[in-house]
């Protein structure tokens, strides 16, 4: 028993630093939060990893809303919520999680609330959008995929190597701790797997997407079995390269 329990406590202790040290680089000038990448050409939707103390270079760069795409572990959540009011930037928050998902209808609610928020910003010319997790790749990854699949027209497949696995998702960072890649490949990429196909083959556009909410996200019985099936025979397509 006191070996398990000091196994456990060496892999939290080292998906903590992971997720706290972990650091690609911004591609957008004048931020320096870590994986930091502009999905639009006008620059009003950023993807990233948390801002932390760099808060500051969210309202120089001109952001007016910041999506916070986490649940909240002490009080992480609160404090840059707090911090973003203070300088007079939106802040939401859906909490969302990377793991122990109970509920694959809820959390592609979640997603889609997401989708929608983005979208608004997007439309509205005198807001701009940066959204993020802890590490800006998993959680934010996917997100930023669905986002390539609904606004890009990206296939599946593009999305998820040109846009997640090319900024960490998932063993698309080597360094990750495995207790953390086969916790995203159980959890994480099925749903994503699952909202792509949908997309795709409903041809959803951001035109529709408030309208098909909740068909997007009601996965009756049978369709969940035909896609894990399809799921299995394509599941080296959705791993990332190391």
């Amino acid at each position: 028993m006191k070996v398990s329990l000091t196994l456990l406590l060496l892999a939290l202790l080292s998906t903590h630093l992971w997720a706290k040290s972990s650091q690609y680089p911004s591609t957008v000038p004048g931020i320096s939060i870590g994986n930091t990448h502009q999905l639009d050409e006008q620059g009003k939707i950023l993807r990233g990893r948390a801002p932390s103390k760099k808060i500051t270079e969210l309202k120089n760069y001109g952001i007016t809303d910041v999506l916070i795409f986490k649940n909240q572990t002490r009080t992480e959540v609160d404090n840059e919520m707090a911090a973003l009011a203070k300088i007079g930037i939106k802040a939401h928050h859906i909490p969302f999680r990377w793991q122990e998902i109970k509920s694959l209808t809820d959390a592609c609610l979640q997603t889609m609330n997401a989708l929608w928020l983005i979208k608004k910003v997007k439309e509205d010319k005198n807001r701009s959008l940066f959204f993020h997790c802890t590490a800006g790749e998993d959680r934010t990854g996917m997100l930023a995929g669905l986002y390539r699949v609904l606004f890009d027209n990206y296939s599946a497949e593009q999305a998820f190597q040109d846009e997640m696995c090319a900024h960490g998702y998932s063993s698309g960072n080597p360094n990750k701790p495995y207790n953390v890649v086969s916790g995203i490949r159980k959890e994480l990429t099925p749903l994503y797997l699952l909202m792509a196909d949908y997309f795709m083959n409903n041809k959803i556009s951001p035109n529709t997407l408030e309208l098909m909410t909740n068909n997007v996200c009601a996965f009756n019985s049978t369709y969940l079995k035909s896609f894990r099936s399809n799921l299995i025979s394509q599941k080296k397509e959705f791993i990332c390269p190391k």
